[in-house]
């Protein structure tokens, strides 16, 4: 086996925990949503707390591996470029979009002692952003293995892979919001 190989496995690893996460943090928000009371609503809100930290570490993962595999193999690539643009795309989506929310949430679910949800709480964990956010992250990943194995050789096309992506997950947005 050669390093080369080694490093698609690790990268491949790394996509797979990436999208894991975004798996049961989709589920997770989903449950959440329905939630009538507050234990209901801890017990998917807790669940949250394993792709906070899966999703970074898949994310990282992918990032280093990929990034070597560049350096020593492959170059500058306009679809290596877009995949770095949509991981960056996710990673701000989930640090400005999602986690502010799901604190706010925390916070007040601590507070909530009622033996229904209130209204405020209601509000944020049924949060349009909150759906928002999980279907352009999903989007975005499945840019990047759009990118990934049509390895587009010019940066219009890169863009015109993930600007697709990104218009339908857009288009699946302003549905009615059910599961994300």
């Amino acid at each position: 086996m050669s390093l080369y190989q080694f490093l698609i496995f690790i990268h491949v690893l790394g996509a797979v925990g990436l999208f894991a996460a975004i798996g049961i943090e989709a589920v997770s928000l989903g449950r959440l949503r329905r939630a009538e009371t507050p234990a209901d609503a801890r017990v998917w809100l807790g669940q949250l707390r394993l792709p906070g930290r899966l999703g970074p570490i898949g994310m990282l993962t992918a990032l280093a591996s990929g990034a070597w595999m560049m350096k020593v193999s492959w170059g500058y690539q306009a679809w290596i470029a877009g995949a770095i643009v949509a991981l960056v795309g996710m990673m701000v989506l989930g640090l400005v979009v999602t986690m502010p929310r799901l604190r706010r949430l925390r916070v007040a679910l601590r507070a909530e002692t009622g033996p229904v949800l209130s209204d405020g709480i209601r509000a944020v964990s049924s949060s349009t952003a909150l759906v928002m956010s999980v279907r352009l992250r999903i989007a975005l990943g499945v840019g990047i293995l759009g990118l990934m194995t049509m390895k587009p050789s010019d940066n219009p096309s890169a863009i015109l892979v993930l600007a697709t992506v990104v218009l339908v997950s857009l288009a699946a947005s302003i549905l009615p919001a059910g599961d994300p």
